[in-house]
């Protein structure tokens, strides 16, 4: 396919832009995070206060430095994306920014088992969603085409494991964003990388040949990406949406679960 700059890119992305997506799960080195046993006690219900020490867009996890002091060993605690509240495409903390959130123990699996403490429901400190891509996106990126114009497109795949798909742009759409942009070559497809699949801040899953609009960036390196992957109609690309789900009677069930795997 079209992978023009796609390897330059991503060693640019890491460094600079971090439009370079984490893989499905992201997880901190062996070592880094602080063990304790079973039967350490935490209050799960507490909300807890701090500031962020570090946050990688790039790996999808981070630290949060408490103000509570002796909560947790060092007063430090691990956070991963998928523990923040949050509106944006790809949920994400910005370092020094002030959050609140809860603390929870986790087994580790991929560590033998180890037990670790972890942010939980991540929130601002007034209790509400974290919502800050658009604002950081509109001051890094830069955009194509006019302002706040969407696209359409085929999604011919996204592999949620490698974190990347490519969008097969219609040739209207082509023709719109290629206005005004001299030098700048439009290949027939798009990358999409993870952290710009609208999911409504879920991790998207598997998806093949789905009408999808989007908006559409260039890399310092003048390489043309998609932007805000959306159905169209701009809602986001959830199990829900995609498999065409509705609710029926608001009824609930019980039942036994056989298997999960």
């Amino acid at each position: 396919e079209d992978a023009r700059g796609t390897a330059a890119d991503c060693a640019e992305g890491a460094e600079a832009s971090d439009d370079v997506s984490p893989p499905e799960i992201a997880e901190p080195p062996k070592g880094s995070l602080q063990t304790v046993s079973a039967d350490y006690e935490i209050d799960l219900d507490a909300r807890y206060t701090g500031k962020v020490a570090f946050y990688s867009k790039l790996k999808g996890f981070g630290f949060i430095d408490m103000d509570q002091q002796g909560i947790v060993p060092e007063d430090k605690l691990f956070v991963q994306w998928r523990n923040i509240d949050s509106n944006d495409r790809f949920p994400f903390l910005v370092t020094g920014h002030e959050v609140e959130f809860s603390v929870t123990k986790w087994k580790d699996a991929a560590h033998n088992g180890e037990v670790t403490l972890r942010a939980r429901a991540v929130s601002t400190l007034e209790g509400g969603r974290v919502e800050v891509q658009d604002e950081i996106d509109s001051s890094k990126k830069t955009f194509v085409g006019p302002p706040g114009h969407r696209y359409a497109g085929n999604l011919k795949f996204y592999n949620p494991k490698n974190g990347y798909g490519y969008i097969e742009v219609d040739a209207d759409s082509r023709k719109v964003a290629a206005q005004g942009e001299e030098g700048l070559e439009f290949a027939s497809q798009l990358r999409v990388e993870r952290s710009e699949v609208n999911a409504g801040g879920k991790q998207p899953q598997w998806m093949q040949n789905v009408a999808v609009e989007f908006g559409i960036w260039k890399t310092s390196r003048d390489v043309p990406k998609a932007y805000d992957v959306t159905l169209p109609g701009g809602l986001p690309l959830t199990q829900e949406a995609l498999e065409n789900r509705q609710l029926v009677g608001g009824q609930t069930y019980l039942g036994e679960v056989t298997l999960w795997n």
